[in-house]
């Protein structure tokens, strides 16, 4: 059984690792408000060292749900990232379809499957960037 969470970009600033303030991508539980409002819920430690659910407003396009695979660093991968294939030779976006977690590759009329080939994630289609090594 894989876990399900959910990814999805602040809609407020937030404090990075690095301290800087911007739009950063949250990891969690989903949560729905209605209309056009989402929120990422997850537990975080406060300035007390106690552990307290924190819940965030999120941009409902960026939401994307893990696909309960990790790519060939360890990283996990989320609807909406961007990977490579055959070491660079193929590159396409992580896309839910028909049921099922897929590769849509660039410039091929074609699919790839996310369990049969290793992958490695690149980026995403909301922001450059990392994977996320705090799950």
């Amino acid at each position: 059984m894989r876990t399900i969470k959910f990814r999805g970009r602040s809609l407020h600033k937030q404090k990075d690792p690095d301290g800087i303030f911007q739009y950063v991508m949250l990891y969690g539980n989903l949560i729905h408000r209605g209309g056009d409002c989402y929120y990422i819920a997850f537990y975080e430690t406060d300035y007390t060292g106690q552990a307290r659910l924190s819940t965030y407003l999120v941009d409902a396009d960026t939401i994307g749900e893990f696909t309960g695979v990790k790519d060939c660093n360890g990283c996990d991968i989320y609807e909406g990232d961007i990977v490579e294939l055959d070491n660079g030779q193929i590159i396409g976006e992580v896309v839910f379809n028909d049921g099922s977690f897929i590769i849509k590759a660039q410039y091929l009329n074609c699919w790839f499957s996310l369990t049969s080939n290793p992958v490695k994630i690149i980026g995403n289609i909301h922001q450059k960037g990392k994977c996320n090594d705090t799950d």
